[in-house]
């Protein structure tokens, strides 16, 4: 049983940092087409 849940919170785990690194590039790729507009 305590496998399993181990097992299930570093699941969660990796999925929250894959989720963030995606947030963070999307965030970088907006920031840049911004400005490139203002340019």
């Amino acid at each position: 049983m305590n496998k399993i849940i181990i097992l299930t919170l570093i699941a969660l785990l990796a999925a929250c940092s894959v989720l963030e690194t995606g947030v963070k590039t999307e965030t970088g790729e907006k920031l840049r087409l911004q400005a490139y507009r203002q340019r």
